[in-house]
């Protein structure tokens, strides 16, 4: 499968202040930047500087308020089928079970039930819940939830992937299994993947690139490509001068933005 190039060219954008009188409020300055197709580029800088915004821009739920970003040259639209978006939060329906969480992307597309729920039963086999399609989200844990949501959003197989810290509120050692699980999922897929985080070790696991942004207004300060092999195994990783060394550079960016 072959991704959606991203592309953002000479975008600003600004939000209009609730208060009367007051200015609007400019969240990115001029930022142009292309993310190839299949490339895992993680966002990284402090709360506020835009990186969010870039993902709804991506997702067609927020237009620019100057410049342009495009999916293989096209803008953004809501709703688009090859689009995938996972949040922090799992966002289930609670009135639907595991399984007819998983196959609500297929069922907007429009295919047959049977189709549906086989593709949906296998992705929860493959996320390690096949036990668990007739359970409702209330019945779940909450990194069964999440591995739930995984699977929704992969289960369509979108070419371009959205990600606003999707693991962050998960505990150490489920967030770990889920990491791997999801890269394990992607590396079959390879999708295009805009991934939103603050933690500089998991942008380096998942990443093939990592942009740090400056504190708001936000812009990109500094790129770091990611060269590791893959598959990849924060076991490993954490054995490596390489790691190590990446690690630093980056923080040494991000710090800096981070106490401004």
């Amino acid at each position: 499968m072959s991704g959606k190039t991203i592309c953002l060219q000479n975008v600003e954008h600004f939000f209009s202040s609730h208060r009367i009188g007051e200015p609007p409020t400019k969240v990115l300055c001029q930022t142009s930047v292309t993310m190839p197709k299949q490339q895992f580029v993680s966002l990284v800088g402090p709360s506020g500087c835009g990186k969010t915004t870039v993902l709804n821009m991506a997702a067609g739920l927020v237009r620019p308020t100057q410049g342009n970003i495009t999916l293989d040259g096209k803008t953004p639209k809501v709703g688009d089928p090859d689009v995938g978006y996972l949040l922090a939060r799992d966002a289930l329906l609670p009135w639907r079970t595991a399984l007819m969480n998983v196959s609500l992307p297929l069922e907007l597309r429009g295919g047959g039930r049977k189709e549906r729920e086989s593709l949906a039963r296998k992705i929860l086999e493959e996320v390690g819940l096949g036990n668990f399609a007739d359970a409702y989200p209330a019945q779940l844990s909450h990194g069964m939830r999440q591995r739930v949501a995984v699977a929704r959003t992969l289960v369509a197989e979108p070419n371009t992937l959205l990600m606003d810290e999707p693991f962050s509120a998960l505990d150490a050692q489920t967030r770990l299994s889920v990491q791997q699980l999801f890269l394990r999922l992607w590396e079959r897929v390879q999708s295009t993947v805009l991934f939103v985080t603050h933690d500089l070790t998991e942008a380096i696991l998942m990443s093939d690139r990592v942009l740090v942004f400056s504190a708001r207004p936000g812009e990109i300060v500094a790129e770091f490509e990611v060269d590791f092999e893959r598959p990849r195994s924060l076991r490993e990783l954490q054995s490596s001068e390489r790691f190590h060394d990446l690690f630093r550079r980056i923080w040494d960016v991000f710090r800096q933005e981070v106490e401004v």
